[in-house]
């Protein structure tokens, strides 16, 4: 890729858009949780729903809606494949958050031992590598091949200038004259 820089999306997009995901995937989660209780899952297998809802939602989004999500969408934002491939695929999309979910994971592994919490420590990693890569990836970018661009704003529908048609155009008949 020769200079991907003016299209990479910022940190502060990347996290805004994080944030406005939070609100629509609570509500998922609360859903599943209600569910999960409805069904007779004890507290422990509640507690394993908050990952695994983070994956499904991430990856639906990723996968239906071309790299977007919710947050992403008003964000302007997208994921797309390193090498530049049109689909991101379906095991990009999956494997992603749980890439995510991993790093958390081993982050509270490493912060009980550094005394800071697994999530704060997951996204300062995030942030410096972000920040320092020049193609502004994070660990999970990094590990399936992606990256996080701008996307085009929408275009508004232009009509053309003038009549689609001519005078002479077969469909139309012939051309009206005036009586005399």
């Amino acid at each position: 890729m020769p200079n991907a820089t003016p299209f990479l999306a910022t940190a502060s997009k990347r996290v805004a858009a994080a944030a406005l995901d939070l609100v629509p995937l609570f509500f998922v989660w609360m859903v599943a949780v209600a569910a999960a209780s409805d069904i007779g899952f004890p507290v422990l297998q509640v507690a394993l729903l908050t990952p695994l809802t983070y994956i499904a939602y991430q990856s639906a989004f990723l996968y239906y809606w071309d790299g977007e999500s919710p947050g992403r969408r008003v964000c302007n934002i997208r994921v797309v494949r390193a090498d530049g491939a049109r689909e991101l695929g379906l095991a990009r999309c999956i494997a992603r958050p749980i890439v995510r979910v991993l790093a958390i994971v081993l982050g509270g592994l490493l912060a009980q031992w550094v005394g800071q919490t697994a999530l704060g420590l997951a996204l300062a990693i995030d942030l410096v590598l972000i920040s320092s890569l020049q193609f502004k990836q994070s660990l999970a970018d990094l590990i399936c091949r992606t990256l996080v661009v701008n996307a085009p704003p929408p275009q508004p529908h232009r009509a053309p200038a003038g009549p689609m048609y001519s005078a002479l155009d077969a469909e139309f008949g012939p051309t009206p004259r005036r009586l005399k």
